[in-house]
């Protein structure tokens, strides 16, 4: 019984997105912010995310704890993440919906945090979303020289 649940946990049909995904990730990414996934799994991730085309422009940058050695809400995890991302952590934002593993975790290790609280569990957490699509309003625009570094483009 084991065994079958670990393989149905490795198949992208064991999995939901939240219907506005693609949606709100193509928006983000339209106006220049580099995204990324990082999760407490392990490389049976890799097969569920490329199963779901709306995750296609997020998996050049995939972090997976069992792959780097230390799960959320280690310091080193978010360390790999920003490495992952290219930027420090202080010029890096991170989504959770884990009070302490993905947010207090990623704010100990000073990324600008937002909590996906969709049950209204946590009231108290300052920057918190009910759903994906509220990350639209709530993402700062990137600088323009954060908009250029991300294209490539270099000021002459």
């Amino acid at each position: 019984a084991f065994d079958e649940l670990f393989l149905h946990f490795a198949e992208p049909a064991a999995w939901r997105l939240e219907d506005s995904a693609g949606y709100v990730f193509n928006h983000l990414i339209r106006r220049g912010l580099r995204l990324g996934i990082a999760s407490n799994f392990d490389a049976r991730l890799r097969p569920v995310l490329a199963g779901f085309s709306d995750l296609h422009p997020l998996l050049d940058a995939v972090v997976i704890s069992s792959e780097v050695g230390v799960r959320k809400p280690g310091r080193a995890f978010f360390a790999a993440v920003a490495g992952r991302m290219n930027e420090p952590a202080n010029r890096t934002a991170f989504v959770g919906d884990d009070r302490a593993n993905d947010y207090d975790g990623a704010d100990a290790a000073g990324f600008f945090t937002v909590l996906l609280d969709s049950d209204n569990r946590h009231p108290d957490v300052a920057r918190r979303i009910a759903t994906l699509a509220d990350l639209v309003r709530v993402t700062p625009e990137p600088s323009p020289s954060a908009r250029r570094r991300r294209s490539g483009a270099r000021r002459r």
